[in-house]
């Protein structure tokens, strides 16, 4: 009996607990299928591949109110893609602990607060504008892959963010109480720091989205300080909506430094089915040749399930003067 009563109050426990703080469970599910080719020259074969692609995603969330009266929320996901599995899975994906006083957060966190890790037009197709081996900057920021302490102030329908990255290490981190030191300095603690500035919302116009800010790495012994600074604005009217992006990737070297420029539009011809077209173009500093390219996609939402359909073509692929190609692919993605 008192084993019974016993176990009765830690379920009770148990109860109070979850219902104190909400956990949550969820996840995603996206396959693709990809085919490319280009040739890489005039007089050399044309180069294909193609095959299929997997990101698969598990989160687990947790949120609720400190004994101080602050809110708080904490979470992290496990992330397999293409072979992994999920014991070899990132764990840096979505890793947080943010404490939230009223429209203020500090966020100690991995890939979690508002961060320049996105490309904002292709509005309606999958991935980054950037083709494979293309020079259009993908949307790697670097607070996107990396432990950082944040500073998070909404405005009305915008976020501003100030984050501080002690190293560049995309998603490495060492145990909890540091005591492998003398297998994780070159790995965790080694990379020059960073610091990020992101302003992402509707900037108080109706229909707007915009995404501004800029990352700077500072100047290490192996690496020149680079900049990446980014103005994307989006607006919506109706079943229309348009984007632009500029993005200026310095590396300060000429031909690693890239200018970056699109425009996407896209039309809902119903509650199910989107299309969309964006073009972009890349110029590095130390080549006259724009790299172009031209997307058309659509979109269908089946409910549980949407399905993505792209078709790219690239001219001067990689700021190579005569070099073309082209991509199809198609995406599955379901949330649960």
């Amino acid at each position: 009996m008192k084993k019974l009563i016993a176990t009765t109050a830690l379920v009770s426990i148990a109860a109070m607990s979850a219902a104190h703080a909400e956990t949550k469970i969820s996840g995603s599910l996206g396959l693709s299928y990809l085919a490319h080719s280009y040739d890489p020259a005039s007089g050399t074969s044309e180069k294909s591949f193609d095959g299929f692609g997997r990101e698969s995603q598990i989160n687990i969330s947790n949120s609720g109110t400190l004994s101080n009266g602050m809110k708080y929320a904490a979470g992290f996901s496990w992330e397999a893609d293409g072979g992994e599995s999920i014991g070899g899975a990132s764990t840096g994906e979505n890793t947080y602990i943010d404490f939230i006083n009223g429209n203020t957060t500090i966020s100690v966190s991995a890939d979690h607060v508002d961060n320049l890790n996105a490309n904002t037009t292709n509005l309606v197709g999958f991935g980054y504008l950037q083709a494979a081996n293309g020079k259009y900057t993908t949307g790697t920021g670097y607070v996107g892959g990396n432990y950082s302490l944040s500073l998070v102030q909404k405005v009305g329908g915008t976020n501003i963010t100030l984050s501080a990255i002690p190293h560049v290490n995309s998603n490495l981190a060492a145990n909890d109480t540091h005591d492998a030191q003398n297998n994780d300095t070159a790995s965790v603690y080694s990379g020059a720091s960073a610091t990020s500035a992101v302003i992402k919302g509707d900037l108080g116009i109706p229909g707007v989205a915009a995404l501004i800010g800029r990352d700077t790495l500072a100047k290490d012994g192996t690496t020149n300080k680079i900049e990446r600074t980014q103005l994307a604005v989006a607006y919506t009217t109706g079943k229309f909506k348009i984007a632009v992006e500029d993005i200026e990737y310095d590396t300060k070297t000429a031909s690693t430094s890239v200018d970056n420029k699109s425009i996407g539009v896209a039309y809902a011809v119903s509650d199910a089915v989107t299309i969309g077209l964006t073009y972009g173009e890349a110029e590095t500093k130390s080549s006259s040749v724009t790299e172009e390219t031209t997307m058309i996609a659509v979109g269908y939402n089946l409910g549980a399930v949407s399905v993505q359909a792209q078709y790219k073509t690239v001219d001067n692929l990689g700021a190579s003067a005569g070099v073309d190609g082209q991509e199809v692919g198609i995406y599955l993605g379901t949330k649960f």
